[in-house]
């Protein structure tokens, strides 16, 4: 009867040792999964973040040469006028 007992109880500690080490495996699976999710959605980060500098740098390029546009017809207005009532310069 004790053979059985210590044969029962080694089967046992084989499956408990077995389970044990497939939920280990599982854990470290999920681990690199989530290490790789991290590491994806971080570069989708970076990838976001430059595309905005970019769009931003690209916006305030447009923004300067609109303003540059602007003062350029300003000023244009400004000595069409003052031709207008003393002469031009030109003359």
């Amino acid at each position: 009867m004790k053979i059985i007992h210590f044969f029962c109880a080694l089967v046992l500690s084989f499956a408990f040792m077995s389970a044990g080490l497939e939920a280990k495996g599982k854990k470290s699976s999920a681990r690199e999964k989530t290490y790789e999710n991290f590491e994806k959605n971080t570069e989708k980060h970076y990838e976001q973040r430059e595309h905005a500098r970019s769009k931003a740098n690209e916006n305030a390029e447009k923004g300067q040469e609109k303003a540059q546009e602007n003062l350029d017809k300003k000023t244009e207005r400004k000595r069409s006028w003052w031709n207008s009532w003393w002469g031009s310069d030109e003359e």
